[in-house]
């Protein structure tokens, strides 16, 4: 199945996205201004998250997540791309969901308040360490992907 080369999602509220496991996105995954309980599952090189307010991200990301001006964002890692295409990619056991890196904070060694990340707890999948694929989308928005 083919790639995304990128997803833009901009201005979802209340919204349920997600990208078929099956086609995983070869480069970044870019959302903006995402509001009120959405929530997106995809499987992509990067993720780039700026000014959302309570947006859940379910992923499986090949590079620490990356937040600007966001408030009350989840990372969940449990989200897997499609098994076959990973290992034939060598992204099935990279998820760094947890690596969040907020550009709004600052403070060496104090976590960021403006994110959580919720532990993976099914078998298989590991846990981080302490410290055909069309989009759909059911609320308001735009969601854009580019082949």
């Amino acid at each position: 199945m083919a790639r995304y080369q990128s997803i833009h999602i901009v201005g979802a509220t209340g919204c349920t996205i997600s990208v078929s496991p099956a086609c995983p996105v070869a480069g970044p995954v870019h959302a903006t201004s995402c509001r009120g309980g959405t929530s997106v599952s995809v499987a992509c090189r990067q993720l780039r998250v700026h000014d959302c307010d309570g947006a859940t991200f379910d992923v499986h990301v090949r590079s620490g997540p990356i937040i600007e001006g966001c408030r009350d964002v989840t990372f969940r890692g449990e989200y897997r791309p499609d098994a076959a295409e990973a290992v034939a990619e060598g992204e099935a056991d990279q998820n760094m969901y947890h690596d969040v890196k907020d550009f709004n904070w600052q403070r060496a060694g104090m976590k960021s308040p403006n994110f959580v990340v919720v532990p993976v707890l099914s078998p298989g999948l590991g846990v981080p360490p302490s410290g055909g694929g069309a989009a759909a989308a059911d609320g308001q928005g735009a969601v854009s992907a580019s082949a």
